[in-house]
């Protein structure tokens, strides 16, 4: 009979040793309602007596006042359950967004199930189903019936395709009758996307309230984002509903961790201890020594004294850990075991191994998971792993996130991933039943990242995984948001009425129309603007070639293809080599497929390029005293494929970037460990070489990024610069959560020239929005630990290589970080001396979402209601200066101050004045009564700042004249009052000894110094708005 088993019993019976602590259970609180209280219908349903936890029963309330919801909980908390409640009580028109349809199999069959019991419309559609739907139905039948569906669930990518057909009306539209119709719009598991990503989700949520006319309400669901509260304020403002933040616990039975050390532990120890005085004399550091004289210590550094001893060639036999010796125990529990491993080739071997190992009966009982897998059996492994008849599953990553399998009781990590979120994803694919007694996690230690933190010691593992998760970045002011959304309006004919003067502006920035025209460049950017890739909708082929044929692989992307995909590359998901690839096309160098052989050396000498390049391996083994075989350094992860690409980033800010491969190197390491001491403490590392595979390269990438280039200093020394900015880095990941590659840089040198460079692999907008003097003040306070190598080693190996010669004096990098940043503020921000302090502020920019304005009315004619009224605006880039005529009390045409005004108005800017009450006065003397409208009412809204008035408070200052504040920070001005007031006094002469029509003629001098005048007046607003804002930031 299968039980429960214990795999602290498993591993002491097969004589492992290993490091272990428990995760206490964790549930979110319950309320008193149930199921069946909200939906009667659910009666017989095994939920119908379950009683809702807090945040659904929250969820549910909010939903049914007509307010949107972020709902973040953790997995297992019923997530799906909270806004289906809503959807069926009330009977709400519903299209849910899935990451992929492939990802939400358990989320399906759930709403189809519930749907069935309540005459319920719902159906699923993608790209693919789409396909198979139109054979059945046909086009316009499969329309009409997705346009009376109460519940649609679709994916980003399709409905990305859809709606561009929408919007132009275009041939084979689908979606339109349903949009038409939605009230509310449910985004799960946004966790799951990039930045890039994000930006097109959120755009596409704008773009179906203007497809639809409709102000539908919107659900997002999330496990694990930690910033939401910009989503909520970008929710509030594009439907005009309150959005409100629902927090709630996972669902988490006690949980065993448990990380496998290695066998015979103890035995090792007495051995390594009669070797101390070897050791000694190799000049080994005390942490090793302290490991000799205390068992405790030496579990704990288990895997750095191992990698000592190898590398001084002390005899300690194979410490190989075959993951199956444990893992086939497991096929007698009464629940399920999920392993995970790092590709799809591993997890295949582990299945077909076990099933070799394992009797006819039992067999069956194991299934690998993968994409590769048809839809079909996938779902069949699922429901097989629902019942119990699977009782182990092997995959890649195709069950870390979305799939509810039932009673997993386990998951086997056979190899850690260097994500974190990523692991916390496996993690949360267990312990989802309350009648689970306990759950465990097992780490086999089986790849080069593992083996890195753990030869820092248990304690650096312990760090990574108490690391907090890498932030989801959501940024409202992401311009990709406005690329596809201007290009759009553009573009249909039913809503270009509808761009903007600031989109126009930003698409012919973007040399994506130009005289009124899209551009050839327009057109491109709309064709390759996807949902997953700024590529054409569909992907390039991938042939694997062996002695039983061909067949194909899973399609990649075309941003794959330059970077991981040419010839002389290692495929990690198929363990194989790209031997070529086929060339076609008008200019026969486009790519049409990508093809593949099983890594060996046999495949490697049958092509002229790659066996140089294994002769080269070959030659660096024998000198490392090492044998040489490329497929054993492979499968221990011993040698790396890298694609060396040529990347032209925007120079300035958010525009198009191009990627060209150049070369493909081998990166080759030793398997045999080098020590270096430092002071106490011992370092391992292990000898590389760099390899060139001589291959041509084929394909090109481009897409719309941010980026930044910046000139160095002729001495600066670009070996330091490049571990600062590999440590600037590591504190983004640890302090600011910043995944690793959503920034990258490069350093450079053209003749005496050094340049180094920013850009986003993925558009995310943090370059301009991180806040780089706070991240200075971080890294001055910064201090380094163990795992910083690691984390450093796993951006950055070059940088990690170079570390280790300069010995690791942190002192030395983290003033070579600072120096970096120190580069980046002198671009983005300016230095400002203040009271004494040295402040620096942003750079004035459109995307600090402030504009100043200046308002100033001159009398010319008494008693005649005649004079100039002048009014500038600044928005940070942009400036504006107006001289408007008041000829006998009639203005004269207002149009392009209103115009102005609406901009600011209408893109949600906050107004910056100085002294509220001149303005006002000004506005009432000149006449203007719709700015002072405008003005009063922005004032309501708490959208005025008044800069003096914030300067008396702070500072405690009274008065504050403009021109005498400016004086203490240092701001010179063209045209000040004095010379303003000469110039009018001396039109006002002219004026009064001519007749009254002619008083115009007298004023061109004038005007001039208006305009100046306002423009400085408004510059030195913004300035001072900026450094009170800098100011109060360092006091507190």
């Amino acid at each position: 009979m299968n039980r429960r088993l214990d795999s602290s019993l498993i591993l002491k019976g097969l004589g492992f040793e290993y490091y272990s602590y428990t995760e206490e259970r964790v549930s979110p609180p319950l309320t008193n309602v149930s199921f069946r209280d909200l939906i009667p219908e659910f009666n017989g349903l095994p939920i119908c007596n379950s009683l809702l936890y807090k945040h659904q029963l929250e969820a549910y309330n909010h939903l049914s006042s007509g307010k949107n919801i972020i709902l973040k909980s953790g997995t297992g908390s019923g997530k799906t359950e909270a806004w289906l409640l809503y959807t069926f009580k009330h009977r709400i028109t519903t299209m849910v967004i899935y990451p992929t349809l492939a990802l939400a199999n358990d989320q399906i069959r759930r709403i189809n199930e519930y749907s069935r019991i309540l005459n319920y419309k719902a159906m699923a559609i993608d790209s693919m189903r789409r396909t198979e739907l139109v054979k059945i139905h046909g086009r316009s039948k499969l329309r009409s019936t997705l346009s009376i569906q109460n519940i649609l669930i679709t994916n980003p990518a399709f409905l990305m395709h859809e709606i561009k057909k929408i919007a132009t009306y275009s041939k084979g539209i689908l979606l339109d009758g349903f949009i038409s119709r939605m009230e509310l719009l449910v985004i799960d598991d946004i966790d799951f996307y990039g930045p890039r990503e994000i930006a097109l989700l959120l755009s596409l949520i704008k773009i179906l309230i203007l497809i639809s006319e409709r102000k539908f309400q919107i659900a997002t669901l999330t496990a694990t984002i930690e910033n939401p509260e910009e989503l909520a304020r970008f929710l509030n403002s594009i439907n005009n509903r309150e959005t409100i933040i629902v927090s709630g616990l996972p669902f988490r039975v006690e949980n065993r961790v448990y990380v496998v050390l290695g066998r015979n532990l103890k035995a090792l120890w007495e051995k390594l201890k009669l070797e101390r005085s070897r050791l000694i004399r190799e000049g080994v550091g005390e942490d090793i020594l302290k490991a000799l004289d205390n068992y405790s210590i030496f579990k704990e550094q288990y895997y750095k004294v191992i990698e000592v001893a190898q590398a001084l060639n002390i005899n300690i036999g194979s410490l190989e850990v075959d993951p199956l010796e444990i893992i086939q125990q497991y096929i007698n529990d009464s629940g399920v075991t999920l392993i995970f491993t790092k590709s799809i080739a591993r997890a295949e071997e582990i299945a077909r191994r076990l099933r070799n190992n394992l009797p006819d009966s039992l067999k069956d009982c194991i299934a690998a998971h993968h994409h590769l897998l048809l839809r079909d059996l996938r779902r069949r492994i699922e429901d097989e792993a629902r019942v119990g008849k699977i009782k182990i599953l092997i995959s890649p990553r195709t069950l870390s996130q979305g799939i509810d399998i039932g009673d997993i009781v386990r998951i086997v990590h056979v190899g850690l991933p260097e994500s974190l979120r990523e692991f916390y994803q496996r993690e949360g694919r267990k312990g989802r039943r309350g009648s689970i007694e306990f759950s465990e996690t097992v780490i086999l230690p089986g790849s080069r990242w593992d083996r890195d933190i753990l030869s820092r010691g248990v304690e650096s593992l312990r760090s990574w995984l108490q690391l907090p998760l890498e932030k989801v970045i959501i940024n409202p002011k992401n311009k990709y948001i406005m690329l596809f959304e201007a290009l759009l309006k553009y573009i249909s004919p039913k809503f270009k009425h509808k761009l903007s003067l600031e989109e126009y502006k930003f698409l012919e920035d973007m040399n994506i129309i130009h005289n009124g025209e899209l551009t050839v460049k327009g057109r491109e950017t709309w064709i390759n603007l996807n949902f997953y890739e700024f590529a054409p909708p569909y992907g390039i082929n991938r042939a694997m070639i062996s002695d039983n044929g061909e067949h194909y692989l899973e399609e990649i992307s075309h941003c794959d293809l330059v970077e991981k995909f040419q010839p002389g590359c290692i495929d990690y998901t198929s363990d194989g080599i790209i031997t070529e690839h086929r060339i076609g096309g008008r200019t026969g160098r486009t790519v049409t497929a990508v093809v593949e052989e099983k890594i060996s050396e046999k495949t490697l000498w049958k092509r002229d390029q790659l066996a140089q390049a294994l002769e080269e391996y070959e030659e660096a083994k024998i000198k490392w005293g090492e044998e040489p075989s490329i497929t054993r350094d492979y499968a221990h992860g011993r040698i790396h494929s890298e694609v060396i690409c040529v990347v032209y980033p925007p120079r300035k800010g958010f525009g198009r970037y191009i990627k060209i491969p150049n070369r493909v190197i081998w990166r080759v390491i030793s398997s045999k460990p080098r020590i270096k001491r430092i002071n106490d403490k011992t370092l391992t590392f292990r000898d590389y070489k760099t390899i060139l595979v001589p291959t041509a390269t084929y394909g090109k990438y481009s897409d719309f990024t941010y980026g930044s280039l910046y000139e160095l200093e002729p001495d600066e020394n670009l070996t330091l610069l490049r571990i600062g900015l590999a440590l600037v880095m590591v504190v983004l990941r640890k302090k600011l959560r910043i995944p690793f590659e959503t920034i990258m840089y490069d350093l450079g040198k053209i003749g005496e020239k050094k340049l180094m460079s920013l850009h986003e692999p993925e558009s995310a907008g943090l370059i301009e929005s991180i806040d780089w003097l706070n991240i200075r003040r971080i890294i001055e306070e910064y201090r380094p630990e163990d795992l910083d190598e690691v984390l450093i080693k796993l951006f950055d190996e070059y940088a990690y290589s170079d570390l280790i010669t300069q010995g690791f004096n942190w002192e030395q990098i983290k003033r070579a970080a600072l120096k970096a940043i120190d580069y980046i503020l002198v671009k983005e921000r300016i230095p400002i001396k203040f009271k004494d302090l040295e402040l620096t502020i942003p750079k004035p920019s459109k995307a600090l979402r402030k504009a100043s304005i200046d308002i100033n009315y001159i009398p010319l004619i008494e008693d005649a209601n005649t004079g100039l009224i002048s009014i500038g605006l600044f928005n940070g880039e942009d400036e504006v200066s107006i001289v408007i005529d008041r000829d006998f009390s009639h203005l004269e045409d207002t149009y392009q101050l209103d115009i102005e005004v609406s901009k600011i108005v209408n893109e949600d800017y906050t107004v910056l004045v100085y002294d509220w009450n001149s303005i006002l006065k000004a506005l009432l003397n000149s006449g203007l009564k719709t700015l002072n409208l405008i003005l009063k009412s922005l004032h309501l809204e708490g959208k005025i700042i008044d800069v003096k008035k914030n300067i008396i408070e702070t500072l405690n200052i009274q008065p504050a004249p403009l021109e005498e504040v400016e004086k203490a920070i240092g701001i010179n001005r063209e045209v000040t009052i004095g010379d303003l007031r000469f110039e009018v006094e001396n039109s006002i002469r002219k004026i009064s000894e001519t007749p009254p029509g002619e008083w115009k003629k007298y004023t061109k001098y004038l005007r001039e110094k208006l305009k100046k005048h306002q423009l400085e007046n408004c510059k030195s607003t913004y300035i001072l708005y900026l450094v009170m804002e800098e100011y109060k930031r360092t006091l507190n």
